[in-house]
């Protein structure tokens, strides 16, 4: 399925990050009108297509199902589905470089990942060659899709000199080539930003992390944790942080088309739209949250009301 397909279309349901909540998904597309026409293959009776936003493996109980209803909508042109930062550590794990080492430490699996393995058993093969495929980014003349961040320098770096597919060969080509794959990290993952030693925080995992994730569609510098980066754990939130001016230099202008992404952890609780062009539709359904979806029908100005959840 090309992206281009899609050029002319305005209608979109664009769901966020899946993580393998299978049934909590089937519940989004009924609730938003798709209906199961044959098996996996949800359709809607208006023509509306799915965008998924990537991530669709790891954490939740119900990968290989999550798969197979996207991988179907999008073979059957009901869907388009984007990379996320977990398919791309997949494809990592899974090929490996000149040495017969796989891109990926295997120490740094996670259980969740080490699940996808088992969950994907024989059909794994299959599925890498179809994760392999998967575009960084949609764009059209009414909205942009991608991950983490949409970042004009590494978008237009991709479409220059990106790798039309992230198998062995793509992926050693990517190593390659440190500018490139910088590039790919910064769209699939967010830019981050070392963090001094006193405003360190541990995840959910406890995990002391060194480095924050950018809030890149802010309007201007914060002075909190919370107003400077994403995925900040509720005890730093309102902690002040003394940013330096050019490590917020980052934004999205008013006047762009509709960005949304996933990958950063929106608590479900203050469910809605960033900024009147901004929408970030990751709401922590593997963290007890929920998963979203945004119904989108070309409006410039997105309004909470189009949010729809399981």
């Amino acid at each position: 399925m090309k992206t281009n397909d899609f050029s002319t279309l305005s209608n979109f349901d664009i769901i966020g990050d899946i993580h393998g909540y299978g049934k909590e998904l089937i519940n989004v597309l009924e609730k938003m009108g798709y209906s199961e026409k044959e098996p996996y293959n949800y359709a809607h009776p208006d023509g509306r297509k799915v965008i998924f936003i990537g991530d669709y493996i790891d954490r939740g109980p119900e990968i290989l199902l999550t798969l197979r209803i996207v991988r179907t909508m999008q073979e059957n042109g009901n869907a388009i589905a984007i990379m996320g930062n977990h398919e791309f550590n997949f494809l990592c794990y899974n090929y490996t470089n000149e040495k017969g080492e796989s891109f990926r430490p295997q120490d740094k699996k996670t259980e969740g990942e080490r699940f996808t393995d088992q969950e994907l058993g024989d059909e794994i093969t299959s599925y890498l060659n179809w994760m392999a495929e998967l575009p960084l980014v949609f764009e059209n003349d009414v909205c942009r899709c991608v991950h983490a961040h949409w970042d004009k320098k590494s978008i237009a770096l991709i479409r220059e000199r990106g790798i039309a597919k992230l198998d062995r060969e793509g992926l050693l080509a990517l190593y390659a080539d440190n500018e490139l794959l910088l590039a790919y990290e910064i769209v699939l993952k967010g830019d981050e930003l070392e963090i001094d030693e006193e405003y360190q925080f541990a995840d959910k995992e406890g995990k002391v992390r060194k480095q924050g994730r950018i809030k890149w569609w802010a309007t201007e510098k914060g002075t909190t944790m919370g107003e400077c980066f994403a995925s900040i754990p509720p005890e730093s939130i309102h902690k002040p942080y003394i940013s330096k001016a050019e490590e917020f230099v980052l934004h999205y202008d008013h006047d762009e088309k509709p960005v949304f992404f996933g990958h950063y952890w929106m608590s479900h609780t203050e469910i809605n739209v960033q900024r009147d062009n901004v929408c970030c539709i990751d709401f922590s359904v593997a963290k007890e949250g929920l998963l979203v979806g945004y119904r989108f029908s070309g409006e410039q100005t997105l309004l909470l009301e189009n949010l729809v959840h399981h």
